[in-house]
């Protein structure tokens, strides 16, 4: 690599005005000195970077968008280097014996300059900034060390960077600095669009269909790797004590996770993009691998440390169940740009994804986007969260954008959580470690951090040493008179319990409120509040309220359950303006509130105690104790079915496979014989063709769930085909030609006629099937079928149609596109191949980059025998393309009968 060093002053007209700083990552904040003029700015050693060729990259870029948005993450070129205190920059002491060290870094024509420090340990007291142009990070100092001495900085705007280290004489020559990478940023996040790549229609996640969201969005942050982007999210766990676990895809995994920076709260403050770079100030900086696998494409870190307060992160709740979303909200940053937010109101579709795994039922399959939103490469890792606010899955890829209304693949939490086989490929052990067998789980805001207990509970507050046990708050406007932990209590003087004195310091009108910790009771029903309390008054006349509280939302508003004052409110009846203290236990009383069915498996309870003080007397308050019975969780429905589809007259069996253990079943069948049904697993039978909904709702004694499936069944009307038969796909014909069934599983591309191409010899058109525009995904099937054919008196049966299709190839690589010919003995249902053929082989001309429209000479003939088949009554011969993002695939003149003609074009024979 060419070093070319030169003094500051002749570069950028020498910047001597330091611009404001912005912290970025987890800083100490401060001043560079050179700001101060503490130090000189002049003569700092300068190291030029080789020139990019951004051309050249995006050219790349263009390629690998074909292969998938999972694969379109990149931003910038990723220079290796190696500038360390050793061999590079230079060093200034200051007359008390401190010291500075400085180096320029410049990346020409780079939007954005970003380090990877390949060894960073400071020592107290050191201090290191970024300074470039427009912003500035910093003070780095020891509590950004890590103990692989790595660290990734944040994003400096700008084709330069200026390194300042400060270390003082006490830690002299103890600090560690060496750059091992340098990412040349060609497209530029401050920019209004972000990366100048973010698609047109991406919705910011502050516009009014982003309002419910703002908890979910404060979890979700954009990942920098180097020069990739991706995106992820803060996740909860069981025990709700804000770990900071973080969700996001697996493919978007390098070798070290240490040098990743998180970019929290990046985002536009309203809906419209503001007109001046919006300031990236909320980073941390590494994180640790705890767990990934590729099946599901999930990749669980813990972040170096927690996010601060000023962030106001939120952890995210998650669902292990294999329930589809009724619908799905996607919080990203495509293309890495400020935070957007897209929306599916259809139901997901549970399916796999890629060639190698395509019907695992490992992935979520979202359908078209609507709103106009979409998401891009970036968005790669995001989190897919259900009706229910919680995380179901995480981005893998799809051909979804603005311009192309198509599916996204989520690999699926429910087979992240346990399909791996050790705690480093499965969720469970890291989001469950107590291993309490919950599936769901919703939010944490760390505001508000809870306890999650067993029933029966009760916190000892005898051993609180504090004025307050943990996470008890107590709210005293009038800060004259409060609740306060004493000495004494029910049963044990010596213990402690809580006191309130109204008849001496508490004005009549004024209230207090003694706030017990948030617990989470999500394996609970039937909850009961217990506590004992003690009370006098001083004068019948007078009289004082308490209130027993609850709330579910973090102590941010509280329904009141149950109320006491007035003559049925004393404990001790006798009227003594003297202290009370209740040491016999004569004088307290047991409460038990029960709360009603909303309160069963409760996220978050925050019980207290208002008091509006009469100045009449003294409360004792002791014992508090939370009891509930265990609940079981109430049905979540689920059903499949042999078969999705037939001809008019099929017969569907379907079964439950509901969790939870329902005690009840009901289903109802559009368009079916019977229409509705109790059984567990009812077979149905379809007349008419048309497409049907079906319904189930499932029950137990914890309450019901009903799952809707809107044109489940699609029955067909699939002709009659008499042979012999000829097939030449005639221009002024409807398509598909009446009786044929034409099945797009996933609503995208799928086979067509094209009227303008046609086989030498033929007339009007052929079957196409663009494998070239549009992109579908990667391995996704669709077929067509011709009218059935009866068997019956057949000796033979014999089968041949010309095709003409060029593989594409690009980067040594040729598309698997892939065509195969099948039969169904059951109108559109189990396809049985017969023939197939994919990429090079399928080609009957070579390979082409470009679009392809076939040449007289690239047509070929395929012949089939197919007298193995003529023992099933009858049977629908179909063509099933498998999607590779390769080219045009165009058949002509299928041709069907009794007896093989003689073909009148080359001959691709049959493996």
């Amino acid at each position: 690599m060419n070093q070319i060093y030169r003094n500051l002053s002749a570069f950028c007209g020498l910047m001597l005005i330091f611009n404001q700083i912005v912290t970025a990552q987890i800083t100490q904040g401060g001043e560079p000195l050179g700001k101060s003029k503490s130090i000189p700015i002049l003569d700092v050693p300068l190291v030029q970077l080789p020139k990019v060729d951004v051309e050249k990259l995006k050219n790349e870029d263009a390629q690998r968008a074909k292969l998938g948005k999972e694969f379109n993450r990149r931003f910038g070129f990723t220079h290796n280097v190696a500038f360390s205190m050793e061999n590079s920059g230079s060093w200034f002491q200051l007359p008390n014996g401190d010291r500075v060290w400085q180096l320029i870094i410049k990346a020409p024509k780079a939007q954005t300059v970003n380090l990877t420090f390949s060894k960073y340990f400071l020592p107290e007291g050191a201090q290191l900034f970024l300074i470039g142009k427009q912003n500035t990070i910093g003070a780095l100092t020891n509590f950004n060390n890590q103990t692989d001495e790595k660290l990734g900085t944040g994003l400096i705007q700008g084709d330069w960077v200026q390194l300042e280290y400060f270390e003082p004489i006490s830690v002299r020559g103890l600090g560690k600095l060496a750059v091992g990478n340098v990412t040349h940023g060609y497209k530029n996040p401050f920019s209004i669009l972000g990366w100048d790549e973010s698609d047109a229609c991406e919705m910011n996640v502050n516009c009014p269909l982003g309002e419910p969201w703002q908890n979910e969005k404060r979890s979700v942050a954009r990942i920098i790797d180097n020069g990739d982007v991706c995106t992820g999210a803060l996740v909860n766990n069981v025990l709700q004590d804000g770990k900071p676990y973080f969700l996001t895809a697996n493919h978007c995994y390098s070798t070290s996770s240490t040098t990743w920076v998180f970019s929290f709260n990046w985002e536009s403050p309203t809906c419209v993009t503001p007109t001046s770079p919006i300031p990236e100030n909320q980073t941390i900086s590494g994180s640790t691998l705890k767990s990934r696998l590729a099946a599901s494409d999930f990749c669980l870190f813990e972040l170096s440390s927690k996010p601060p307060a000023s962030f106001k992160a939120f952890y995210s709740g998650w669902s292990a169940l294999d329930v589809p979303s009724v619908n799905s909200t996607i919080i990203h940053h495509p293309s890495g740009d400020i935070k957007k937010i897209s929306f599916d109101t259809d139901a997901a579709i549970s399916s796999g994804y890629g060639l190698s795994a395509p019907n695992d039922n490992s992935h979520w399959q979202i359908g078209n986007y609507e709103f106009a939103t979409t998401t891009e490469g970036g968005s790669s890792g995001s989190p897919m969260f259900d009706q229910n606010h919680r995380i179901v899955g995480q981005l893998h890829g799809g051909p979804a954008s603005c311009t192309n209304i198509s599916s996204d693949f989520y690999g699926k939490v429910s087979r992240s959580w346990n399909d791996g086989t050790t705690p480093a490929t499965r969720l469970r052990d890291w989001l469950d470690p107590l291993n309490s067998g919950l599936l769901v789980l919703d939010g944490l805001d760390p505001a508000c951090l809870r306890l999650a207990v067993n029933l029966p509970y009760q916190p000892n507050i005898d051993t609180v040493l504090n004025l307050l046990p943990y996470l008890w708050k107590v709210k005293n406007p009038n800060a004259d008179s409060t609740f306060q932990l004493v000495d004494g209590g029910f049963e044990n003087q010596f213990g402690k319990s809580f006191r309130m004195v109204s008849d001496q310091f508490n004005p009549i009108g004024r209230g207090d409120t003694l706030i017990l910790s948030p617990v989470t009771v999500n394996k609970y029903k039937k909850i009961r509040f217990n506590f004992h309390y003690a009370y006098r008054r001083t004068a019948i006349t007078k009289s004082d309220t308490m209130n027993l509280l609850v709330s579910q939302n973090c102590g941010s508003t509280f329904t009141k359950v149950k109320s006491w004052a007035g003559n049925t409110f004393p404990t001790d009846v006798s009227l003594d303006p003297n202290p009370f203290v209740p040491v016999d236990t004569m004088l307290w009383k047991k409460i038990e509130v029960a709360l009603d069915s909303t309160y069963n498996r409760a996220q978050q309870l925050v019980f207290a105690f208002g008091f509006s003080s009469g100045n009449a007397g003294t409360l004792w308050l002791d014992q508090f104790r939370i009891t509930g019975d265990t609940a079981k969780n109430k049905p979540f429905s689920r059903f499949d079915s042999d078969k999705k589809f037939g001809c008019s007259g099929s017969q569907i069996q379907f079964f439950d496979s509901s969790l939870f253990n329902p005690t009840s079943l009901f289903w109802t069948f559009e368009g079916g014989n019977p229409s509705s049904s109790s059984d567990p697993n009812p077979i149905v039978t379809y007349l008419n063709g048309g497409s049907y909904k079906v319904s189930l709702i499932s029950s137990n004694e914890e309450g019901s769930d009903t799952l809707v499936k809107m044109n489940y069944v699609q029955i067909y009307q699939l002709g009659d085909l008499a042979t012999p038969f000829l097939q030449n796909f005639s221009a002024s014909g409807t398509f598909p030609p009446s009786g044929y069934i034409l099945l797009n599983p996933d609503n995208n591309q799928t086979w067509v006629s094209n009227d303008v191409v046609n086989a030498p010899g033929s007339s009007g058109g052929s079957l196409m099937f663009d494998n070239y525009n549009s992109p579908n995904v990667t391995g996704t099937k669709d077929w067509i079928y011709l009218p059935k054919i009866s068997t019956a008196g057949k000796s033979h049966l014999k089968m041949r149609f010309k095709m003409a299709y060029k593989a594409y190839s690009s980067f040594g690589s040729t598309s698997p596109d892939t065509l195969l010919i099948g039969y169904t003995a059951s109108c559109g249902g189990e396809f049985n191949s017969i023939w197939k053929k994919g990429g090079i082989q399928l080609a009957t001309a070579g390979t082409q980059t470009s679009l392809y429209t076939p040449a007289a000479a690239d047509w070929a003939m395929v012949q089939l025998n197919l007298d193995s088949l003529l023992y099933l009554p009858e049977i629908s011969i179909g063509f099933q393309n498998h999607f590779g993002y390769g080219n045009r695939l165009f058949i002509d003149d299928i041709y069907i009968d009794t007896v093989d003609n003689c073909p009148t074009a080359p001959v691709i024979t049959l493996n």
